[in-house]
């Protein structure tokens, strides 16, 4: 794989692929929670620094998720995907079974997916709007920041540890922008039937996620057979990181529950 991937922990592999930022530093609280219970690896989507360029489809990005796997070794992963990377787990679960132990799609696009119109037009010109978009980042964190830390120092502590990965690791709104519209021209709905792993299915609260409404994402289990439905009780569209010892642990839970 060109580009950095990173690799942390011990135990059963797993693999975490990245949201629409396509950077995986964003979550770093996640990879450390995780890496508690598994091996993780985890790296930045085509199209970031150090990757192949970004393709209309997804073939670049599941050859990567490909080489993240094989990169642990011969045995099944647990494959995490979250938010736009939930959309690529999905397609590679659905094409490669025997390499995948179980599926976890965290706010994840679901079938149906539509843009609300704040981020239909964000979507039409990226990079004149996200000053804008980035400028609104507090008020629709902030709900959720209050829910899981009860104290200002708590939030601002967080708050300013995601800053710092953030400006490592900046967002291209381009990028960004055409996974957007990867999501929205694919159907899910005839993949997610092909998928044979059992499926935890993981949202926030409804009214909280900002960004895939989390009826959205629950709408896979009409699709698929083994499913298991979850809910970050408190958190929007951040609950991966903002509760990353509670997602853990979640994913610990289902993967032993499923052998």
């Amino acid at each position: 794989m060109s580009g950095a991937m990173e690799i942390r922990g011990s135990g059963p592999p797993l693999v975490l692929v990245p949201g629409m930022q396509g950077r995986w530093e964003w979550m770093t609280p996640t990879v450390d929670a995780l890496a508690r219970r598994f091996r993780v690896a985890t790296y930045s989507l085509c199209g970031e620094p150090g990757a192949p360029p970004l393709e209309p489809s997804y073939a670049g990005d599941l050859e990567r998720l490909d080489d993240a796997c094989r990169a642990l070794g011969p045995d099944p992963v647990v494959l995490v995907g979250v938010s736009f990377g939930g959309c690529i787990a999905l397609h590679y679960a659905a094409r490669h079974p025997e390499r995948v132990r179980a599926l976890v799609l965290a706010s994840a696009p679901g079938p149906g997916f539509t843009l609300p119109p704040e981020q239909a037009r964000w979507l039409e010109a990226p990079r004149r709007s996200l000053p804008a978009f980035a400028l609104g980042a507090p008020g629709r964190m902030l709900p959720e920041l209050r829910n899981v830390f009860p104290s200002w120092s708590g939030r601002l502590r967080f708050a300013g540890r995601m800053l710092w990965h953030v400006a490592r690791a900046p967002m291209s709104a381009p990028r960004a922008a055409t996974r957007i519209h990867l999501v929205l021209a694919d159907d899910v709905a005839v993949v997610a039937p092909r998928v044979t792993a059992p499926t935890l299915i993981v949202t926030g609260d409804d009214g909280l996620d900002r960004l895939v409404p989390p009826e959205s994402t629950r709408q896979y289990r009409r699709y698929m057979t083994r499913t298991t439905v979850a809910r970050l009780e408190g958190t929007g569209h951040m609950g991966t990181v903002t509760r990353a010892g509670t997602f853990a642990a979640l994913v610990g839970d289902f993967v032993g529950a499923h052998g």
